[in-house]
């Protein structure tokens, strides 16, 4: 097989979805890594080359400029999408939806839409017709969601994602509090969210000033955080 094919196919894995991007410099790194030594010029020939057939999008915007597939592009698959990891797909989009962090949720979208479109081309296919034959039913009576800042959703999910400290104002059933918290867990509980932070006190409860701000928080309040992490 031709290596100038085998080079392009590597670099069309390598460019993200938009909004992300990546730039010349760090894509010619990550064919390097992959044993293709090229000069800038041939790698800007390929991608104006390959943005002619595929929906490649360039974005000069600010800098460093950089490459990316149209947010819409449909996803290429090769082998292409068989019909147990379309079901499979189907069904972390269906069902737990809440434990993925948004920034990979949007990452996913394209293979949740390539993944009913597969279920969904053939009608006599039973695996087309599992979801709508399984429930996930909660115990007692269902609640209804609360309305949660979509923003406020992201921050921790990243938080938790990278595994950093956040900086939140907080209102437990006292007063009202502010400080460094985290890094973050995520609960789900029926149709609540709850997000499980460590508090930047020490071990008797004192503010920790080399943790964060100083603050403290109420006795009764990590008593309460405790018994629930650990239910």
């Amino acid at each position: 097989m031709s290596e100038t094919l085998l080079r392009q196919w590597e670099m069309l894995r390598s460019i993200p979805r938009a909004p992300r991007k990546i730039d010349a410099g760090a894509l010619m790194a990550r064919l390097e890594g992959a044993g293709y030594r090229i000069t800038k010029r041939t790698l800007q020939r390929d991608l104006n080359l390959l943005s002619g057939v595929f929906p490649l999008q360039s974005d000069t915007r600010n800098t460093p400029y950089g490459w990316s597939w149209s947010a819409d592009a449909p996803t290429f698959d090769l082998p292409a999408m068989d019909g147990p990891t379309a079901l499979t797909v189907r069904m972390i989009e269906q069902f737990i939806p809440s434990l993925l962090p948004p920034s990979i949720h949007e990452i996913l979208a394209p293979q949740f839409s390539r993944a009913r479109a597969v279920l969904d081309a053939n009608p006599n296919n039973p695996l087309g017709r599992w979801t709508g034959c399984v429930r996930v039913v909660p115990q007692g009576m269902q609640l209804l969601a609360p309305k949660v800042n979509s923003d406020a959703t992201r921050f921790i999910y990243q938080a938790l994602l990278d595994r950093k400290r956040i900086q939140m104002t907080y209102t437990p059933r006292s007063s009202e509090g502010e400080g460094d918290l985290g890094p973050p867990d995520v609960v789900t509980k029926r149709s609540r969210r709850v997000s499980i932070v460590e508090v930047g006190c020490d071990e008797h409860g004192r503010a920790d000033s080399s943790r964060g701000p100083s603050f403290s928080v109420p006795t009764s309040q990590r008593r309460r955080a405790g018994r629930f992490a650990s239910a």
